[in-house]
């Protein structure tokens, strides 16, 4: 071995020292959330039809390497969770245009109350799913990540926008939470993991609820439930169906996976039928819409659909928390519109069975002679006392109000004396027009105060699409 000259002797050591001096400073592969111990990340979850809460239930689960996690919708976080806990990962979802869900109302408006800096402590994370066929995309999620930085929080990394659940999309929000080290690589969040099966049901019943009319063809499909068959649901459910595409749809999708869509079941689980009420859809180039074309034109009668049960918590009848029964059975408001009779048609089936029920029903379509959908039923119900009261509205008439939101104000005597009494209030329906219109009637009549105190209670429900 040759021997090393001053210079190059000088030259090792400062290498050395360098090389030991990086080994000391580099920090470890640790999370970037560090220093949060054993206390809880907060998992709060903007859910409307669930969606959102699936993925932050999944998150929770796979931040169990890290530590505890504390998962719950908006609403129900409280103002002393929010300034206790450091580390807190939203999970929003957007309703209607640009609305937020009706889980988080209430929290977002105590938000906007906080004063600047209170939350400098918080390091959070959002992921905003939406769709953007709307014109307010993700805006929810947009606007509680504004807020949460405008009182000093500190986001771990830039907000992710999932357009409808993409996976691509979630994907992304997850290897950015790998890198904070909450998660490890052995995590999986996946939009489409779904416990419930899907099962083949033959469509036994089609029929057109509507013929003549003005607007758009309203159908009732029945599916039958074999016996052999475990499936099950509450009013307020939902039926996913998925729709068989072939290879020239999917590349016009730009969707390799099959495509499904969700619609409100008409139906209780009791009477071995699955109910729903379609709309088709016709688009401007003349062309139907994907799932309703094919449930209302191409399916034929005899033939199956692959459907499995959607669990849609936020739009059922809430359970009894009185275990001697002695409370009496709270009244119940129903609005709706359209399709919307379906969600609807479900909890006025279920509330047949209780005598004492008081329920009201408001429907809005287009005419008396051509949409009356139902009318034998509907009727039957009222004379039967199963409806206590009923009250259909067309849009197109000239006679009475035209909408549901008209005959709301119309009545608000009677609406303020319902609510006096204990009412819950469902709709179901239309978010484009009805919905908001009927929520700004519910305003003016009983004050925003107490409507979203009854959202908060669980007497405001709204299924909306």
């Amino acid at each position: 071995m040759l021997p090393l000259t001053p210079e190059l002797q000088a030259t090792t050591v400062v290498v050395a020292y360098l090389l030991l001096c990086w080994v000391c400073l580099r920090k470890p592969n640790a999370p970037v959330v560090a220093g949060h111990g054993n206390s809880e990340v907060l998992v709060g979850y903007a859910s409307q039809t669930g969606g959102a809460e699936d993925i932050a239930r999944q998150v929770s689960e796979a931040l169990v390497h890290t530590g505890p996690s504390l998962v719950k919708p908006l609403n129900k976080i409280t103002e002393q969770e929010l300034r206790d806990h450091k580390v807190a990962l939203f999970v929003a979802s957007t309703y209607g245009e640009g609305e937020p869900p009706d889980n988080a109302l209430s929290f977002y408006h105590k938000l906007q109350r906080f004063q600047a800096s209170s939350l400098s402590h918080l390091r959070y994370a959002v992921l905003a799913l939406g769709d953007k066929s709307y014109s307010q995309f993700c805006a929810f999620g947009k606007a509680l990540d504004s807020e949460l930085l405008a009182r000093g929080g500190q986001p771990m990394f830039d907000r992710v926008d999932v357009d409808r659940l993409a996976q691509a999309d979630i994907r992304r929000w997850q290897e950015r939470l790998l890198a904070t080290g909450l998660i490890n690589s052995t995590a999986v969040v996946d939009a489409s993991a779904d416990q419930t099966t899907a099962h083949l049901l033959p469509l036994v019943q089609r029929e057109h609820l509507n013929p003549g009319s003005p607007g758009g063809a309203l159908f009732h499909l029945q599916f039958s439930v074999p016996k052999q068959i475990q499936m099950d649901w509450q009013a307020g459910d939902i039926a996913k169906v998925t729709l068989p595409m072939g290879e020239s749809e999917g590349d016009v999708q730009g969707e390799s996976e099959q495509a499904a869509r969700q619609y409100s079941i008409a139906s209780l689980a009791s009477s071995g039928c699955l109910d729903l009420i379609v709309r088709l859809v016709n688009k401007d180039d003349g062309s139907l819409g994907l799932g309703s074309g094919y449930l209302c034109r191409q399916l034929a009668l005899g033939d199956c659909a692959s459907i499995k049960i959607g669990r849609n918590a936020s739009f059922h009848a809430p359970e009894s928390t009185d275990s001697t029964a002695t409370l009496p059975t709270p009244p119940m408001i129903f609005i709706g519109n359209g399709s919307g009779l379906a969600g609807l048609r479900a909890h006025v089936l279920q509330r047949q069975s209780i005598p004492e029920a008081r329920n009201w029903l408001i429907y809005g379509e287009r005419t008396r002679q051509y949409d009356s959908i139902f009318k034998l039923q509907l009727q039957q119900w009222q004379q039967s006392g199963g409806l206590t009261r009923l009250d259909c509205v067309y849009s197109r008439d000239a006679d009475g109000p035209r909408y549901v939101q008209d005959l709301l104000a119309q009545q608000h005597e009677q609406v303020t004396q319902w609510v006096d009494d204990g009412a819950l209030i469902y709709v179901c329906g239309s978010q484009q027009g009805m919905a908001p219109a009927v929520h700004r009637v519910l305003v003016d009549i009983i004050g925003e105060q107490r409507l979203e105190q009854l959202s908060l209670a669980g007497r405001y429900r709204r299924d909306i699409y």
